[in-house]
């Protein structure tokens, strides 16, 4: 028997993982020039990376994380570069290619984004700050991780699903390039405001 809430707690991962963010922003530049099964591994790598964060949280890196100052700044300068470099990539990504794109970031780009996304870093302190045990054993981590990691991997393919919905509009260059610098400026609206909080 689990000793946390699950449904308040799958219902704050519903809420996490669904709602617009970085993660979300991805999924749906991806899911436009991809198309929807070659930006799927992206959503499949986010709920493992969201999984093994929230592990890592429960488990005792949460504390350490809020004692080291220092990791802090170092996370947010490297998130920061990523961010810039991801924002880079979509908005000059140029109008959609139907002979296939090269420049995607795949599974381990969405599981090790994670660890460096401070979405999923506050999601995963409040919940193991609110949802679980002040001193949850491995398997409350590992289930909690699970239910975390299956939430992501219901609602980000809907993302990807948008994106790939929007294809036949964006397929006009001009109305591609506009979409790309438009989701570079809300990934970076997504997550700055968390970064420098």
């Amino acid at each position: 028997m689990l000793d946390f809430a699950v449904l308040p707690f799958a219902l704050f991962c519903l809420i996490a993982t669904g709602t617009p963010g970085p993660n979300n922003m991805i999924n749906l530049a991806q899911g436009v020039r991809l198309g929807f099964w070659r930006a799927f591994p992206f959503a499949l790598g986010t709920g493992l990376g969201i999984a093994s964060l929230l592990i890592a949280v429960s488990l005792g890196l949460g504390i350490a994380f809020r004692e080291l100052p220092g990791l802090q700044v170092v996370m947010k300068a490297v998130t920061l570069l990523f961010l810039i470099y991801l924002a880079w990539m979509i908005a000059t990504a140029g109008p959609l290619k139907t002979d296939g794109d090269s420049r995607r970031i795949g599974f381990l780009g969405g599981v090790g984004f994670q660890w460096i996304n401070p979405k999923t870093w506050a999601a995963a302190m409040t919940m193991a700050t609110t949802y679980l045990p002040a001193d949850p054993s491995l398997a409350t981590a590992l289930s909690a991780g699970a239910i975390f990691c299956v939430v992501g991997w219901t609602t980000q393919p809907v993302w990807i699903g948008f994106g790939t919905a929007l294809r036949g509009f964006l397929s006009d260059p001009a109305r591609a390039r506009v979409f790309n610098v438009v989701m570079a400026a809300l990934l970076l609206a997504a997550t700055l405001p968390l970064l420098f909080d």
